[in-house]
């Protein structure tokens, strides 16, 4: 089956058959290791040959390796893995004009995560632009990250769904630098770098020949499932050996193929290969799916055609297909694809023999093979959810390009968010249109997937992944907020519980004496900074001056859930507030700020959107507690001014809802936007086919490029880079990140 190029609907689900799903560490930086600057640059974890950090230099941009300890790393130690101690991170010094490049091999991975910690220092660059390439050297522009000068923050780029990502040898990043609202000198900092994804594959046989110590050693396979053996096969009048005591040449350190990490070492050399043969025992006992892979070059006077055939009864033949190794260093990848050969499947008989002719090249010389393997390729069951009905329970997939399934889910209510899942034991992940991993219930369900004619396909016990990442709670985004006169209360946009509205009050001290004062009213142009639930930058709330001696307290009651964070986006005009004091109340009176780091914030240059960010995960009293409150003040000396303001947008608490025992309210994006990445031309479709009433493109800066009340529209007149397509259905508002790519 192809693979999905976009995603479409509610949510985007991932079904593993056969066995529980957790994504791998395919690689993994903690940086602790600054005795130099290699050492400092080697990956912790590689299962793919080929990792490596690279700066490409421009200015007078460095890596530093002196310090790095501190900077609030230590604090959370974002994203750490396998129990490792926060120590010293990246410092990338003056960045701005230079680059820092992530070799990161996916082959035999998909479904790609990158995450890390960052933050910059008061005067270093206040924009990350993150680019990625899929063919290691033309870039497409991904992401750009806003790095805060407050404290590490952790960061997230999801590939699932990107074209040409997943099981790709030249996948890389790139980071380049911009001032922002920050300064053109100072640092960029970065820890706990890693890349996870979904292994596409088992490995059941592989060579790496790298050791060469013996002729036995030679042919023995690196990894086996057992059973595995080569053997040499040489005609009548033909004089090929197998030469294991060479083979160190440069030509194979490519390391096509390699596994487990393997450096380039030594490679299989069949000297004199006509009228020679190699035969490959591969026993696929309990497998299916089977792709072969091995990576091979020729000697100038060296056989130019490779015979592979298969057998499935250990005796008779059939030829797959003739392979042309190149001469000299042109090493390539020669893939036995046999996945729709089903006799080839559980088979203990399966062998690979590789036969050699003179072709456009000579009758002596050699054939060299590298890194030989035999995988067993996950099913294909990935797709995107296109519609949900009511009774009976169906969820449907789309699958490939065309194929259409239904899956039908066991019990019969395991659809609905709210209820929990019951049976067995494999996995489903959730993904909404962004690509973060969402909660959609709790438990396991069985499900059964059926072709549209009826014909069965397959089933799979399959469990909701736990979010790896915190749900939404509270969130105020203003853009219904249009009141007739100045205002001292609002009311949560959204809340995740039934019956439970957040609420934050601009409070007045009594004995202020200030007359005639402003309280909140609308400010018409709100930011995308911290958006959720695809809502636009429409309107923001302004907190007018003098602000000395008020405060905004947020009720916002945490019944059922823990691991609290709370995140504001902040503008000030000229004369409005400068810091943002953020302190917390657990009995709903007194307030504090016990172990609540960073909670003093500059607001930084005027009529520039930010975000202030404050973590209250160890902080135990907020969890479950009916009565926490959250409050900001302002103490600097433009709070007392009589002009002035503090614009807020895009207000959110986060948290673990995971414990929470009243019901949810469900969030659902209706629209699509494919195919994404595009070169140029998109279409916008909404589920059960609902009216579209107006499209917008919003550009990173949050300027509209284009507005149409059409669903087809062409972007060729656009830049490439990273936009959002806005899409108001039924009078809401829903946002999808595109990447144009012309």
């Amino acid at each position: 089956m192809k693979k999905i190029k976009h995603l479409l609907g509610l949510i985007a689900i991932v079904v593993s058959f056969n066995n529980a799903h957790t994504q791998s560490l395919i690689h993994y930086w903690n940086f602790n290791d600054n005795a130099t600057i290699p050492n400092l640059l080697s990956p912790n974890v590689s299962l793919v040959s080929g990792a490596a950090i690279i700066h490409n230099a421009g200015g007078i941009s460095e890596i530093d390796n002196s310090g790095g300890t501190g900077q609030d790393f230590d604090v959370n130690n974002f994203n750490a893995r396998n129990g490792d101690p926060a120590g010293t991170h990246l410092r990338f010094n003056d960045p701005i004009g230079g680059e820092l490049e992530f070799a990161l091999p996916t082959t035999g991975y998909t479904n790609i995560v990158v995450s890390f910690a960052t933050r910059r220092s008061g005067s270093g660059a206040g924009v990350q632009y993150w680019s990625y390439t899929v063919d290691g050297s033309n870039y497409t522009v991904f992401d750009s990250i806003f790095p805060s000068s407050a404290g590490p923050e952790f960061k997230t780029l999801h590939f699932a769904g990107v074209e040409d990502v997943p099981d790709n040898a030249n996948f890389k990043l790139r980071v380049a630098f911009a001032e922002g609202t920050g300064g053109t000198g100072g640092n960029n900092r970065f820890d706990n770098f890693t890349v996870d994804g979904d292994a596409t594959s088992e490995l059941v046989h592989y060579w790496n020949f790298n050791d060469i110590s013996t002729y036995q050693d030679h042919i023995t396979p690196s990894f086996t499932l057992g059973g595995a053996q080569l053997d040499t096969l040489q005609f009548p009048g033909g004089s090929s050996l197998l030469a294991h005591e060479n083979g160190t040449n440069s030509d194979l350190d490519m390391n096509l193929n390699a596994r487990n990490g393997d450096s380039a070492g030594t490679h299989l050399r069949f000297n004199n290969p006509v009228f020679g043969a190699l035969i490959f025992t591969l026993p696929t006992t309990g497998k299916e799916n089977i792709v072969v892979k091995y990576a091979s070059v020729r000697s100038g006077s060296g056989a130019h055609q490779q015979f592979v055939e298969y057998t499935t009864d250990g005796i008779n033949y059939v030829l797959y297909d003739t392979m042309f190794p190149e001469e000299g260093t042109n090493q390539q990848l020669f893939v036995v694809d046999l996945r729709d050969e089903v006799s080839v499947n559980d088979n203990p008989d399966f062998k690979i023999k590789i036969t050699f002719g003179q072709g456009g090249g000579g009758l002596a010389g050699n054939n060299r093979i590298d890194n030989f393997t035999l995988e067993s390729i996950a099913p294909d069951l990935t797709g995107a959810v296109t519609g949900v009905s009511v009774s009976p329970k169906e969820i449907l997939l789309v699958v490939g390009d065309d194929e259409t399934i239904v899956a039908t889910v066991s019990p019969v209510d395991a659809i609905d968010p709210s209820v929990m899942w019951s049976s067995s034991d494999a996995t489903i992940a959730a993904v909404d249109s962004t690509g973060n991993v969402v909660a959609i219930g709790e438990g396991t369900a069985m499900i059964y997937a059926t072709t549209n004619d009826g014909g069965f396909v397959d089933s799979a016990s399959v469990m909701v992944v736990e979010p790896s990442e915190l749900e939404l709670i509270y969130y105020w985004h203003f853009n219904t907020f249009n009141p007739a006169e100045d205002v001292t209360e609002i009311d949560s946009d959204y809340s995740l519980l039934f019956n439970v509205t957040g609420k934050f009050t601009y409070t007045l001290t009594p004995d202020t004496g200030v007359i005639n004062e402003r309280d909140i009213d609308r400010y018409s142009s709100g930011s995308l900074l911290n958006a959720q639930m695809g809502e636009a930058s429409g309107s923001a709330a302004r907190v007018r001056n003098p602000s000395v001696n008020r405060s905004l307290v947020f009720d916002v009651p945490t019944d059922g859930i823990a691991n609290l964070v709370f995140t504001l986006t902040v503008q000030r005009s000229n004369n409005g507030m400068q810091t943002n004091t953020v302190d917390y109340s657990v009995d709903g009176v007194n307030f504090i700020s016990t172990g609540l780091i960073n909670n003093v914030q500059d607001v930084l240059d005027s009529e520039v959107w930010q975000i202030h960010s404050y973590d209250f995960t160890s902080i135990a009293e907020a969890n479950d507690n009916p009565d926490f409150k959250i409050r900001i003040t302002w103490t600097d000396a433009n709070a007392s001014n009589n002009s002035g303001n503090n614009r807020y947008d895009n207000i959110t608490l986060m948290g673990d809802a995971s414990n929470v025992s009243v019901p949810r309210i469900a969030v659902a994006n209706p629209v699509s936007v494919y195919p994404n990445p595009n070169s140029g031309f998109i279409t916008v479709g909404t589920i059960n086919n609902r009216p579209v009433q107006y499209v917008s493109i919003i550009d990173v800066h949050g300027r509209i490029v284009l507005e149409s009340t059409e669903t087809s529209l062409n972007l060729t007149a656009l830049n490439n880079g990273v936009y959002f397509v806005m899409t108001m259905v039924d009078g809401v508002t829903y946002k999808q990140k595109i990447v144009v790519n012309q």
